[in-house]
């Protein structure tokens, strides 16, 4: 397609004012003489690189946080490891628990315990006779205190 508009050459050298402006000439730089075995840079082609300090700063947080998350992960799966360690040890330890009370209850027999305890002179609970005892505490006795002395008591208890 073509374009609608025209192709204007005799823009580009255009020139503001009525007098051509006059070119300025490079400075001449003036070359050294070096010694044969050094070689001088130029700071023209010496290269600098600009480091900001905050985002150093970033860049080494980031990679403490790194090595943080990394450490945690470690941990938590030792602990996780652990964890699961103390569960079949508490597992194995409600089985040994049955086992005990089982050879617990079958180590005694009811009967022999019973025929002892009467051999004895025991007798059931519901057979014992109640005694009931009640006591009574004495009186206190009441002291008045003085004005003083119930000003320093209030302020030994108030520092106390």
């Amino acid at each position: 397609m073509a374009s609608l508009q025209p192709d204007i050459q005799y823009v580009q050298f255009y020139i503001d004012g009525n007098t051509a402006r006059k070119l300025e000439k490079e400075p001449v730089r003036r070359q050294t003489v070096q010694a044969p075995g050094k070689r001088r840079v130029s700071r023209v082609n010496r290269k600098v690189v600009a480091i900001d300090p905050i985002a150093l700063c970033g860049v080494a947080a980031a990679v403490v946080m790194l090595f943080a998350i990394v450490a945690g992960i470690f941990k938590y799966q030792s602990y996780s490891q652990q964890a699961q360690q103390m569960d079949s040890y508490v597992t194995e330890l409600r089985q040994q628990n049955a086992e005990l009370e089982k050879t617990y209850k079958d180590g005694y027999n009811l009967e022999e315990i019973r025929e002892f305890a009467e051999s004895i002179g025991m007798v059931p609970a519901e057979e014992a006779e109640e005694i009931q005892i009640e006591v009574q505490m004495p009186p206190q006795e009441e002291t008045k205190m003085s004005v003083w002395e119930s000003i320093t008591t209030f302020l030994a208890g108030l520092f106390a």
